[in-house]
């Protein structure tokens, strides 16, 4: 690095400095300078990709903190001054010479060999002679050591150097303004210290350049070619946007259909979006390429200047750079974002998704398809394509006014006014986003819900029941002929056979799968937008298509088929119910992917915060659309739990005597009464269930039914008499009842249904009455049953007396 940062520095100070070396030295040394010049290449603008390697050539090279510092060291070494005023004359002459000749590499070169000569004696404030100090350092004695640089000679050298600006700025030669504004920035703050020695303050402290409020004229002169570049580069960009658009608007102007329109649209804000990159992109990289201009041109200051003298030159920062340059560009992006927002403001296009919506609804609610109202609207789902451009221009747009804020050195927190309008014409953009966005989302959950195999399957079965009516209507008016009859029948036996594929490959529908996979797109989208409010409003619309449409669905289509002729709609009603318990599952797996995808999108701790709590929802959201769907499955598999089929099964219990004999007891063991039958007949009911339902859905039945199968007992026990082997054989069938139904559940445990039913049974067991003593103060033991309801269990057994009891 420093090699190229001071080149040929010792070489070059001696031949100027050192007045002894002889002609053919000097010779020898302006040959090699020559060649040095000859073969330097040409002054061009730099490839930004070629810089950035050059950059990380340079890196490396600084990572051999050795090599660095023996580089320092032969820089020092050559550092060999006379202590006559003549020599820095020379020097500034030889400076002089190389900006005229517009040399300004070498020119470059030589003034910060000056500046590092004479940097220690300009930047000691003027201090009065004291006899009784030696310590002291004074002006007189630091002037002996080296030779403060007469003003006059600075003087001229900046206005050579000023006058030079304009000449090179029209070159359009990036390395040279470069290297003339360094020149121009080193030389003013010269002057400024110069100058600034006779105006001291009452502390004695001379006024820094820093914090004089002077401009520094070689920043100024470099961010104004970097502003021509950004002119030069993004002035074409926007002309060509305009072109594109006239011509788009002029192919389109005849297209009187949605298809068109949207078309229109995409391909217009596609183009805007293209010209958006490119003029970001432009400024970024000029920004990018001044603060590495800026960390590279200015690192001698820190590594030569500070390290010798604790003193340095005011460098380039990055707010300087940075604002000037977004600045520049300002005007060409606000006239990019208003063409966006005139596309996107079309309340022709809403009110056409919006009409859509409620006639696909009114479809679905009626169980009904119509072909042509579909051909109508199907066209309106090609907006996708355009929220996928809007949500670009979101992400870009919000990274480019990161990338910003970064190099203002300022935080997240901290407003740069510079950027307000940039924000508010975006944000004005993503509030029409949200719009369209919910209605395509609404669009898409309905075409889901409309396109679905089993909602298909039972529409046609409501038509195929509408002709059975119809049939026999006419058949009671008329005689039909032979071959409607036969016809018909057809139809009935298609009709069947479809039902009983449908019902044999599925477990679910495919709506489910189509729904999640819009809503995953829709979330994730705005998400990708990296605008945090756009994301909350996105969420929240979008979920409230489960409580407003999906919710609604369901319940219509289960009332349908939980009728009479159960029987035979049963498998379709539990395909619904699965729906159910998959869109739960789903929405908890969306609800965590979205959660993740916040946290690696959003830096911003507000943001995150923001987000996930319209994720988490408090009383809304997701957890909102899932406490609706349990409270639908519970209420329908209690529909099926308390249907007649079980309670039936249930019945011979009731018949079942249980005060029994040893003989009886024993030929129970053989002939078993009442279990064995209703396991047998328990199983077989629930086959169809078994085979049908999801796991989740499954276990759910089997707790269900356990919580009725142990209060059904409960309530017949309560009406029976046992004696102490009824209730042994009573508990005997209870453990094969809990045994049966904890092996056919897949996961949970079902005993703790059981628990107050197994309590009233071990009751029944006891030797005498007052074995209830034993148990009813043991600590560990925890009753469900109070005091009367001990008593009234243990006065079903015939041969117990519990007036007596006493228990507290």
């Amino acid at each position: 690095m420093f090699k190229k940062v001071f080149g040929l520095m010792g070489d070059s100070l001696n031949n100027y400095m050192n007045p002894n070396l002889n002609n053919t030295e000097n010779k020898n040394n302006n040959n090699n300078n020559n060649n040095i010049k000859n073969n330097s290449p040409p002054q061009s603008t730099t490839p930004p990709q070629q810089q950035r390697n050059n950059s990380s050539n340079d890196d490396s090279e600084d990572e051999d903190e050795y090599g660095l510092k023996n580089e320092i060291e032969l820089f020092k070494n050559t550092l060999k001054v006379n202590n006559t005023s003549s020599s820095l004359d020379i020097l500034i002459i030889r400076i002089i010479d190389k900006v005229n000749k517009s040399e300004f590499e070498e020119g470059l070169k030589l003034l910060k060999q000056f500046v590092y000569i004479v940097m220690e004696a300009i930047s000691k404030p003027v201090a009065t002679p004291s006899t009784n100090d030696n310590n002291n350092i004074t002006y007189n004695t630091m002037y002996e050591k080296y030779h403060i640089p007469p003003l006059n000679k600075i003087e001229e050298l900046y206005q050579i150097t000023r006058s030079k600006t304009e000449e090179t700025m029209r070159t359009n030669n990036e390395q040279s303004v470069i290297q003339l504004s360094l020149i121009l920035s080193i030389v003013q703050q010269i002057k400024y210290k110069l100058v600034s020695r006779s105006m001291i303050n009452q502390q004695n402290n001379i006024i820094t350049f820093e914090n004089s409020g002077e401009e520094d004229e070689g920043l100024t002169i470099y961010i104004q070619f970097q502003r021509k570049v950004i002119l030069q580069d993004s002035g074409p960009i926007i002309k060509d946007m305009l072109r594109i658009n006239q011509q788009l608007s002029e192919s389109y102007s005849d297209g009187v259909n949605s298809s068109n329109d949207i078309k229109f649209k995409v391909k217009s804000i596609d183009n805007c979006l293209m010209s958006l990159k490119k003029v970001l992109s432009s400024v970024v990289q000029k920004v990018s390429d001044s603060i590495r201009v800026g960390n590279e041109q200015w690192r001698w200051n820190d590594m030569i200047l500070y390290e010798k003298y604790k003193t340095k030159l005011v460098e380039w920062n990055s707010n300087n750079l940075t604002l000037p340059l977004h600045n520049q560009s300002a005007k060409y992006l606000d006239q990019i974002y208003t063409i966006i927002l005139e596309k996107l403001k079309d309340s022709n296009l809403l009110k056409k998704l919006t009409d859509a919506n409620i006639s696909i609804e009114d479809l679905i609610n009626n169980f009904q398809y119509s072909q042509s109202e579909i051909e109508l609207i199907q066209p309106l789902l090609g907006i996708d394509e355009l929220l996928n451009q809007i949500s670009s221009i979101s992400e870009i747009s919000e990274r480019y006014i990161s990338y910003i804020q970064a190099h203002c050195n300022t935080s997240s927190n901290k407003k740069v006014p510079e950027l307000n309008d940039m924000k508010s014409k975006i944000q004005e953009i993503m509030t029409n986003y949200s719009s369209f966005e919910t209605q395509y989302f609404q669009l898409s959950f309905s075409f889901s819900i409309y396109n679905d195999d089993l909602r298909r399957f039972i529409v046609n079965q409501m038509n195929h029941n509408n002709n059975i009516i119809n049939n026999k209507n006419v058949h009671n008016q008329h005689h039909q002929s032979q071959q409607q009859q036969q016809q018909f029948l057809q139809q009935q036996l298609q009709q069947q056979q479809q039902q009983l594929i449908f019902e044999q490959e599925n477990n679910t529908s495919s709506m489910v799968d189509n729904i999640f996979f819009v809503f995953r797109k829709v979330a994730g989208r705005a998400i990708s937008s990296s605008n945090s409010p756009t994301t909350c409003a996105v969420i929240n619309l979008t979920l409230a298509n489960f409580d407003m449409i999906y919710m609604p669905y369901f319940e219509n289509l289960l009332e349908y088929n939980y009728t009479d002729d159960f029987d035979k709609k049963r498998d379709i009603f539990l395909i619904i119910l699965n729906n159910l318990t998959l869109t739960k599952e789903y929405i908890s797996k969306v609800k965590d992917q979205l959660k993740e995808t916040t946290f690696l999108k959003f830096k911003d701790e507000n943001d995150r915060k923001a987000i996930t709590m319209c994720i988490e929802g408090n009383g809304d959201g997701f957890s909102t659309v899932i406490k609706s769907i349990d409270t639908i499955l519970k209420e329908n598999i209690k529909k099926i739990v308390n249907s007649p089929p079980l309670t039936r099964l249930m019945w011979p219990f009731r018949n079942t005597n249980y005060e029994i004999s040893d003989e009886e007891f024993a030929n129970y063991e053989i002939n078993d009464p009442f279990v064995m039958d209703f396991l047998s007949e328990l199983m077989a009911l629930l086959q169809p269930y078994k085979r049908k339902f999801i796991a989740e859905n499954f276990d759910q039945l089997i707790h269900l039914m356990s919580t009725f199968i142990a209060k059904t007992m409960e309530d017949f026990i309560m009406q029976k008499r046992f004696n102490q082997l009824g209730g042994i054989q009573l508990s005997k069938d209870i453990r094969k009842i809990i045994d049966f139904l904890c092996n056919i559940t897949t996961e949970q445990n079902i005993r703790h249904k059981f628990t107050r039913l197994s309590q009233v049974v071990h009751l029944l067991t006891f030797d005498k009455v007052n074995d209830i003593l034993e148990y009813w103060n043991q600590p560990d033991y925890k009753w469900n049953l109070n005091v009367l309801e001990i008593k009234l269990v243990l006065g079903r057994r015939s041969d117990f007396n519990v007036h007596n009891l006493n228990l507290k």
